[in-house]
């Protein structure tokens, strides 16, 4: 499966950025367009974890007609991760590790932290 956002770049091919921290405020959502159970893995170092907690994937239009890709921890119903996705900049790609299914996020300037599983 692959959500082309952005034209004919690869996760790989993107360079490293920035990603939203619990803390910051997440404007409301009016409309959720696609969401699904996944979990979540972070980068240690150069290594790849899995975090241990149950999420939710969620590509939503905030109120302020933006979208938004989401992770949420479905324990807590808590957003812990909201990055504003723009017109023809992203794509959320199957990366093939191992025997599984896993996915990114990537951007036509950097690469969200941010894998599911």
């Amino acid at each position: 499966m692959r959500v082309e956002l952005d034209k004919g770049r690869s996760l790989s091919q993107s360079t490293r950025g920035m990603s939203s921290s619990s803390a910051d405020p997440f404007p409301a959502i009016q409309e959720i367009m696609l969401e699904f159970r996944a979990g979540k893995m972070l980068f240690e170092g150069k290594r790849v974890v899995p975090d241990a907690r149950k999420g939710l994937v969620r590509i939503a239009r905030g109120e302020e007609g933006l979208v938004h890709f989401q992770w949420l921890d479905r324990t807590q119903n808590v957003v812990e991760d909201d990055q504003i996705i723009f017109p023809n900049e992203a794509i959320f790609e199957k990366v093939l590790l191992l025997a599984h299914d896993r996915f990114g996020l990537g951007f036509r300037l950097f690469i969200i932290e941010l894998l599911t599983w």
